[in-house]
């Protein structure tokens, strides 16, 4: 690989190496609880809303794109086995600036995600416990940032 592609980014030169705290089983739940999440509980209802029955093509089109990008991530990451994901992808082709706004994006879109999640568990719920959605939503947003202070490898790891 070309020299000036690799910039002052960790590799195998330098030793650098992510800590490996969660398992099989608690990464497999952080990605499958995302999908289920949006893909079951919240997107549906409005997908249906917006697109009328051309929501079960819409659905079709998108797995098919999703699909496309895991084999681009994949291959991606068997070119490149290092720490970094996304941003180390953008990082080797564009460069330190676009990799610092993949960076912020990176950083910034769970945030999104999260609270678009926790509305739709708020919408969900509120009807069974008669309370606004947005009370539920930010209760169960402070619930799973304690959740997340206490740490991934507490969370996730096996109980003792």
């Amino acid at each position: 690989m070309d020299k000036n592609l690799k910039g002052d980014l960790p590799d195998e030169d330098t030793g650098t190496e992510l800590a490996r705290e969660l398992g099989l089983g608690a990464a497999m739940s952080i990605g499958i609880g995302t999908m289920v999440c949006a893909g079951i509980f919240v997107l549906p209802g409005i997908a249906a809303a917006k697109a009328g029955p051309v929501v079960v093509l819409a659905f079709a089109l998108c797995g098919l794109v999703a699909v496309l990008i895991a084999f681009c991530m994949s291959e991606l990451a068997t070119g490149m086995p290092l720490s970094g994901g996304g941003y180390l992808f953008i990082v080797r082709a564009f460069g330190p600036m676009m990799g610092t706004v993949m960076g912020w994006c990176l950083w910034l879109s769970p945030i999104f995600a999260s609270a678009f999640y926790m509305v739709g568990f708020g919408y969900y719920v509120a009807d069974v416990f008669s309370i606004s959605h947005v009370w539920l939503a930010l209760l169960m947003t402070g619930l799973l940032t304690g959740l997340n202070f206490i740490g991934a490898k507490e969370t996730g790891g096996p109980r003792t």
